[in-house]
């Protein structure tokens, strides 16, 4: 593969029309012939026309080799043999992997496959589950503010790939997959949009769901409120709740069966807690210390009805995405996959003065109840331009890819060959000529 650095400078080659106009037109070399009379040849009229026939062919083709080699110097030429090309990454989102006859012709194709998740590892062998299989079939269904953020994947991407690398990205262009500020990228990017996948379909559950609250002392308050919520939630909607409560310090043997587990400590929860959410629990816990006051700031969340109040919260320490936030748009409660399971966290307190008392607040703790057993409206379309990165922000780094071999100093040495055999054999056509 070829290219230029200066592209600029192939507009130089325009002049290699000069040497061709002077060597069309050049007069020819007049030889004096010796006759014994003139006479018979008066009555011949002189030429009048100039002829354009091409003479001394090598000598035109050395003139223009030696510009051309010279304009092809100054423009960077370089050349990137095909073991050294820059690789293509084929990154593939989960909907993608069902498409058997996608990934084996990307695969033909010399593509490296990856997976679009983060780490962004590779796909091959066993790591290609087979065409239709779901993932997470034995995890709650994926909430929409959970689905995988391509923006986001990409800019990882981009950081791991070795520089010159292009994307291919098989994902499906929905509008859910696309949050956040849209990256700008050094790699070029094409898209081969896919359908989305629907969640498998969950079984109504044919118990109700256990419920463990472990509250830390001085934390009475806000598992008496929780639980109430809790309860509210279960009579809303299916599935029903069994509630039992006990302390941080003494976890009870049902943690290991415990659905939802509600940690109400300042210490993190201990490993034992971390592993049943791993393996599929949901984990409701409050963070951080009500440090920041609001002002009575209202907090939204996805329950219809008047907003709760909100004096004090906890600042956010950026996990999860946002799913309640307050009234300046910073997270109250975020949530985050972990593992099989889910991780809901509260920034702030429920007393009596904020989130607990608030009617809506059982409707929103009910939206959390359902949201593993609802499954999420459609999102809407968007277009493959939608989807790109941005581009201009962050322009391709000068100079040529990796593994490119610059062809400056050749050409400089062929031009230079070149210049001396044409002098070389311009005199031999003028010392022929003038016998």
């Amino acid at each position: 593969m070829m290219g230029v650095l200066a592209p600029a400078w192939l507009a130089a080659l325009a002049a290699l029309a000069v040497p061709l106009a002077i060597h069309l037109w050049s007069p020819r070399a007049r030889h004096p012939v010796r006759v014994g009379s003139i006479r018979l040849l008066t009555g011949i009229p002189p030429t009048a026309t100039r002829s354009l026939r091409l003479r001394d062919w090598w000598l035109l083709a050395l003139r223009l080799g030696v510009l051309a080699a010279l304009v092809l110097s100054l423009a960077g030429v370089y050349w990137v043999p095909e073991r050294a090309r820059p690789a293509t990454w084929a990154l593939l989102s989960e909907d993608a992997l069902a498409e058997r006859a996608l990934i084996d012709s990307l695969r033909d194709a010399g593509l490296e496959l990856h997976l679009l998740e983060g780490g962004i590892p590779p796909l091959g062998g066993p790591a290609l589950r087979s065409a239709g299989a779901p993932y997470d079939s034995g995890s709650p269904a994926r909430p929409a503010s959970l689905a995988p953020n391509v923006w986001s994947l990409l800019a990882e991407a981009d950081r791991l790939a070795p520089a010159g690398t292009r994307f291919l990205v098989a994902a499906p262009l929905v509008a859910d997959r696309f949050r956040g500020v849209r990256p700008a990228l050094a790699a070029t990017v094409t898209w081969r949009p896919v359908a989305a996948r629907a969640a498998p379909a969950q079984p109504p559950p044919a118990r109700a769901r256990s419920v463990l609250i472990l509250a830390a002392p001085g934390r009475g308050d806000d598992a008496r409120y929780l639980e109430a919520a809790i309860r509210a939630a279960a009579a809303i909607g299916a599935p029903g709740a069994e509630v039992a409560r006990a302390a941080t310090t003494d976890p009870p043997p049902a943690l290991a069966t415990a659905d939802w587990i509600a940690w109400l400590d300042e210490a993190p929860p201990p490993a034992a807690v971390v592993d049943r959410v791993r393996t599929g629990a949901v984990l409701f816990t409050q963070t951080g210390r009500d440090s920041v006051v609001t002002g009575g700031s209202p907090v939204r969340t996805a329950a219809a009805g008047p907003a709760p109040v909100l004096p004090r919260r906890a600042p956010f320490d950026g996990r999860g995405a946002a799913l309640w936030t307050d009234g300046s748009g910073r997270p109250v409660l975020s949530v985050e996959r972990e593992g099989g399971g889910l991780v809901y966290r509260l920034y702030g307190r429920l007393d009596a003065a904020g989130l607990a008392l608030s009617p809506t607040f059982a409707v929103a703790i009910a939206e959390l109840w359902r949201g593993s057993d609802v499954p999420d409206p459609p999102a809407p379309a968007i277009t493959a331009g939608q989807a790109l990165p941005a581009t201009g922000a962050a322009p391709p780094a000068r100079g040529a890819p990796p593994g490119a071999v610059l062809l400056g100093t050749p050409l400089w040495v062929i031009a230079a060959v070149a210049f001396a055999l044409e002098r070389w054999l311009a005199r031999r056509v003028e010392r022929v000529g003038a016998r």
